[in-house]
């Protein structure tokens, strides 16, 4: 069964992203829309900020004419986390877990993460779930 995130769904717009998430914390987030008479978010993209996440998503929508243009997503959910370690994790699971077709490769390492700390994918079988790390 695929892991979701709690907080949401919220609309997909920089009003609603000003409102609902909290500056300069460190999360994950989901974006997609819903099917008619669907309970469940149909996951489109995934994502995280090692900063500040308010800001990331706010650039998402920046980058785009309105909500319903956004690549398909309309509504997102996010999760705080407490360190970077935390947040990589949890976007690899989410990325594992829904597939999602706006992201075209594995979640990065965290920038400028240093390669003789070990940071795995925590998903058995992925190529990032190896140490040494490979290169990204």
């Amino acid at each position: 069964m695929p892991r979701s995130l709690q907080n949401g769904p919220h609309l997909l717009n920089a009003n609603t992203i000003t409102d609902v998430v909290e500056q300069e914390r460190l999360g994950v987030y989901s974006q997609g829309y819903f099917k008619p008479g669907d309970k469940d978010m149909a996951v489109l993209r995934t994502g995280r900020s090692d900063t500040d996440l308010r800001s990331r998503l706010l650039r998402y929508v920046q980058n785009v004419e309105d909500a319903w243009d956004a690549r398909g997503c309309s509504y997102f959910y996010i999760e705080y986390t407490s360190s970077i370690e935390e947040t990589y994790r949890l976007e690899c699971q989410l990325f594992h877990d829904f597939r999602p077709p706006n992201n075209s490769d594995h979640p990065p390492r965290p920038k400028d993460w240093p390669k003789t700390k070990r940071l795995t994918c925590p998903v058995a079988g992925c190529r990032y779930s190896k140490w040494p790390p490979l290169d990204d």
